[in-house]
């Protein structure tokens, strides 16, 4: 076949449209990970990891610190992390642990809406600034420096400078001055201090206790300290203090702390956490004795324990760690450290206080390792047993490692198993191997070679959480039953071998601000039920420790009470037609929306009476009826309905018959008729 110009003009266009359509869905697929309009500011944490989620996706994400924070983002900090947000008005906001907040910028000013936890406000406020609360309080913090914490349905509110109006559900408006809090409804004048611990310290403890050192200025004022777990200050434990102090024993948890004095002096409330924190885990040296060939080499890799963000690393040649080969502080879990000599060395690791918020009771954890000379190089070897497996988040941050043992330096290449292909070359020593950061999703091979050693290690790297919806399709119309007020919708969807649970949600609208049901599921399919006719909107979300992580495109469903009728039947009404010449009676109708099958039935009259001759269900909207030797020459009634029938094949609804009354001819020559009995219906 010739390939002429105007065929080569015609795929040059689609390819051209092609390129641009799939640099669009690229330019979408970036606007959505990166924020809509401008940005309003930034997000920085200091401890674990914040999460963001953007205005126009259910899905939460783990952000970098520093990354842009934009009008209608929601930022969450879990149970042991915190964040601060720093607005390009110059207005920082901290975030406490387990806090939700989102974030409304608009020509008015800032509204943010407090879900849970804590925020302080501080900097400088050119506009308007407004904290809602879930309990229906809105408090006006524009003029003010301010600590608003929520428990529940409490509120707590301490202003540090200017002014602060709070307003109440029922329209109740109460000002809170420098110097003053307001605690479940009473505002009090702060007479007091608190001078230990800080605000928001949190205790690193082994047991379920710690041992808290509290004091209160003035000593001679100061008669007590309150300790509760609401911020209303319910259930209330109360310590007395012996010269403005005391050590009671705190189990642990998240604690509110106030001192009291006469008359009902009182201090600000302040909030500290006991963390039962666990200890060290060591990983690597895995053995007590180390061999080396070349020089004397010790890596120590650990795990921390919960709430601590650095390690002082000591390691010295004597039980004592006098004059220590090594000490520093350092944030990361592993040390690599070239020694002097063989012998043994002790090794301890202590939770560092780099920050006045962390006050640890921990034991140091302490070691020791032999390093000696081996008589032969020590050969290559990989640690693991089985297979290692990473996570996608792992490999960015540069926290996956593959642990091998072996004298010298290796050549390594990085193989992508599927295909055999090497991706990634280069040398490795030091016993670990650090996988590239660059890494996506798949399955890979680890060589290690030097001379004729040569080994490998299969490693995998889970790619990010997805999930797909395989049914209803978007557009779906479902119809009630014939009696029934309401209907039900099955989904089905694919999702990860990384998630144990789902989340069904329903709404009224596409933006799933009014959102009809929630519903948990541990399965890959659900069917919904007690569905009214109105339209729908639906989206399946996998869920990560309870939080969504991943979620489908989002689907509507049309729910109609009743199936409509079909229309525009050929041959039309009173027509004459001629079967001879088209090999039987074609017939065809408009399909229904909805519709999944059609019903037709044809009627002619028997002995004066109207029969049943011949019914048939088609799937698609037309029919041809060749079996000509049922019908007789003359008039005939053809019967349409639409019906909807599910997987199994049972009919759910039928639309009301529509008839068409059709004149049949033979021709001259017209076949030998067949005695047809009578159909009952």
């Amino acid at each position: 076949m010739k390939f002429s110009k105007n065929d080569a003009i015609f795929c040059a266009a689609i390819l051209v449209g092609i390129a641009a359509l799939s640099a669009l869905l690229y330019l979408h697929t970036s606007a959505r990970s990166a924020g809509k309009g401008e940005a309003i500011g930034r997000v920085f944490y200091k401890r674990e990891v914040a999460m963001r989620k953007f205005s126009d996706r259910m899905v939460w994400e783990d952000v970098e610190s520093g990354t842009p924070l934009y009008s209608h983002d929601a930022v969450m900090t879990g149970s042991y992390s915190d964040a601060e947000l720093v607005l390009n008005t110059g207005l920082k906001l901290k975030l406490e642990a387990n806090t939700l907040v989102e974030l409304d910028l608009e020509q008015e000013g800032l509204t943010l809406k407090l879900s849970g936890g804590g925020i302080k406000t501080a900097g400088a406020q050119n506009s308007q600034t407004t904290v809602l609360t879930k309990n229906g309080q809105s408090i006006n913090v524009t003029e003010a420096s301010a600590s608003i914490r929520t428990q529940g349905s409490q509120v707590a509110v301490e202003v540090k400078e200017g002014k602060v109006e709070v307003t109440n559900k029922e329209g109740k408006k109460e000002t809170v001055v420098k110097d003053e809090v307001l605690t479940a409804g009473k505002k009090m004048r702060v007479a007091l201090q608190l001078t230990s611990p800080a605000d928001e310290t949190q205790f690193l403890t082994n047991s379920d206790n710690a041992r808290i050192p509290f004091a209160c200025a003035p000593q001679g004022s100061a008669k007590s300290i309150e300790l509760a777990q609401n911020a209303d200050f319910a259930g209330v434990r109360r310590v007395p203090l012996a010269n403005g102090a005391a050590s009671p024993m705190v189990s642990s948890g998240d604690w509110f702390v106030r001192c009291l004095g006469d008359e009902g002096s009182s201090s600000a409330m302040r909030r500290i956490r006991v963390v039962k924190a666990g200890s060290y885990q060591l990983i690597r040296p895995e053995k007590n004795e180390i061999n080396f060939t070349d020089k004397p080499s010790l890596r120590i890799e650990f795990r921390t324990p919960r709430a601590v963000t650095s390690t002082k690393v000591e390691i010295a040649d004597n039980p004592q760690f006098l004059n220590p080969v090594f000490a520093q502080t350092v944030a990361r879990s592993f040390v690599d450290l070239a020694l002097p000599k063989s012998g043994r060395y002790h090794f301890r690791l202590t939770p560092a206080n780099d920050t006045a918020s962390i006050e640890s009771q921990l034991a140091p954890y302490v070691g020791s390792v032999v390093l000696s000379r081996a008589e032969k190089a020590v050969p290559v070897a990989f640690l693991s047993v089985a297979a290692p497996s990473f996570s996608l988040a792992q490999v960015e941050s540069g926290k996956a490692f593959i642990s091998y043992e072996g004298s010298g330096i290796y050549r390594f290449e990085i193989v992508n198993r599927p295909d055999g292909k090497i991706i990634q070359t280069g040398e490795t020593k030091a016993g670990v191997f650090a996988l590239p950061v660059n890494l996506t999703g798949g399955k890979y091979e680890l060589r290690l070679s030097s001379g004729n050693e040569k080994v490998a290690q299969a490693f995998e790297v889970r790619d990010k959480i997805k999930v797909d919806l395989l049914a209803p399709e978007n557009g779906t119309t479902l119809y009630l039953p014939l009696g029934e007020k309401t209907t039900s919708l099955a989904l089905s969807w694919r999702g990860s071998s990384d998630v144990a649970l789902y989340q069904i949600v329903i709404a009224e609208d596409a933006s799933f601000k009014n959102v009809i049901k929630k519903i948990n599921v541990d399965a890959t399919e659900f069917r919904f039920t007690g569905l009214t006719p109105r339209k729908y909107y639906l989206k399946v979300l996998a869920l990560e420790n309870n939080i969504p992580r991943a979620e489908t495109s989002t689907i509507n469903v049309i729910v109609e009470k009743r199936l409509p009728p079909v229309s525009d039947i050929y041959p039309r009404d009173d027509q004459k037609v001629d079967i001879s010449r088209t090999s039987g009676l074609n017939l065809k109708w408009e399909p229904v929306t909805g519709a999944n099958s059609y019903e037709v039935k044809i009627y002619q009259k028997r002995r004066g009476n109207l029969v049943l001759v011949d019914s048939r269900v088609t799937k698609g909207a037309n029919l041809t009826f060749a079996d000509v030797r049922k019908l007789h020459e003359g008039n005939a009634v053809v019967e349409v309905r639409a019906q909807q029938v599910d997987r199994s094949g049972g009919v759910v609804q039928k639309s009301e018959p529509v008839r068409s009354n059709v004149s049949i001819s033979f021709g001259p020559t017209p076949p030998a008729p067949e005695v047809v009995p009578i159909v009952e219906e």
